[in-house]
């Protein structure tokens, strides 16, 4: 058993699932807003499809006002969207966080690096980046799909917390492995955000339209070779990702909404500039000419400003 106590941030799909996981395992709570206390106190959170779980009753729901009762050394697991990462230390200001430890599991190029300055590059973090299928299908369930899979990084001097999340991880049920790289394990994972998410969002479909429609799969297939000639300059050779490596990494998860689309149905923010808007900066600062990627932005941004 850990001496950390987990606390997630984030009770979106993501996050409620990790907090059913974790409550069978360690000492867990979940950080909501306060207008969801109660109903999450009410309805504790639980898992469906692939899993079927409830939380235990011993999960905890607290709001940013509780952080001061937390025990002195907890593990805080940050599941929000992108663009709420950098709020995460002002958040927490209420907490001396000296003797905490984070793990970031929020998708989106660059995260890590944005964290690690914000809060002090003292402070132990784990790059996490999940790959299954996950939606709410209400405000405190979680439907998962396909098996439940991770990928883990970090810096040197954190290599015994690095152990200890991969352990972790894998008592919930997780096949994880360690990334040597945390750059290069954000690319891996930004690299199917900026496809999937842009094209499935522009066709209102599902995962699956990815190579079902011959289109779109020819679109992918340009994608992925410009986002590959740009990694590969920022230093990140992915020539054994081949197109069919590639589009059969996303059939587990062909019936699945991507986030970007599922926002933009609820009229919420989308994490678009976090994905293919990254990208692209990285792109024009070498000079890349990205035509494909560049147009799917445009589109996309066009879909997003209009909904």
């Amino acid at each position: 058993m850990s001496k950390f106590a987990c606390c997630i941030i984030g009770a979106g799909a993501v996050g409620n699932a990790l907090a059913v996981l974790s409550s069978h395992n360690r000492e867990t709570y979940l950080l909501v807003k306060p207008e969801h206390k109660k109903l999450y106190s009410e309805d504790l959170p639980e898992i469906s499809g692939a899993i079927d779980k409830h939380a235990s009753p011993d999960l905890r729901i607290i709001t940013r006002e509780d952080l001061s009762a937390l025990p002195d050394r907890v593990d805080f697991w940050i599941c929000t969207r992108a663009y709420d990462v950098q709020n995460i230390p002002e958040y927490l200001s209420l907490r001396d966080l000296n003797n905490d430890r984070f793990v970031l599991a929020s998708n989106g190029l660059g995260l890590f690096m944005d964290l690690s300055v914000d809060l002090g590059s003292q402070i132990p973090i784990i790059r996490a980046l999940f790959s299954f299928g996950v939606k709410k299908t209400s405000p405190t369930c979680s439907e998962l799909s396909g098996s439940l899979i991770s990928t883990i990084a970090a810096r040197i001097q954190d290599e015994g917390f690095l152990n200890e999340t991969l352990d972790f991880l894998c008592d919930l049920g997780f096949k994880t492995s360690k990334e040597q790289n945390i750059a290069i394990a954000e690319w891996r994972k930004v690299i199917t955000n900026i496809i999937v998410n842009s094209l499935c969002t522009i066709a209102n479909s599902n995962n699956g339209v990815i190579f079902k429609d011959k289109k779109i799969k020819i679109k992918a297939a340009e994608m992925l070779a410009e986002i590959k000639e740009v990694a590969n300059r920022d230093g990140f050779n992915f020539s054994n990702l081949s197109e069919d490596v590639f589009f059969n990494s996303i059939t587990p998860h062909a019936s699945n909404i991507n986030s970007t689309l599922a926002a933009i149905r609820n009229k919420k923010k989308t994490e678009t500039d976090f994905f293919i808007g990254r990208f692209l900066k990285i792109a024009n600062a070498y000079g890349i000419h990205t035509p494909v990627t560049s147009s799917v932005f445009e589109e996309l941004k066009l879909i997003e400003n209009l909904s």
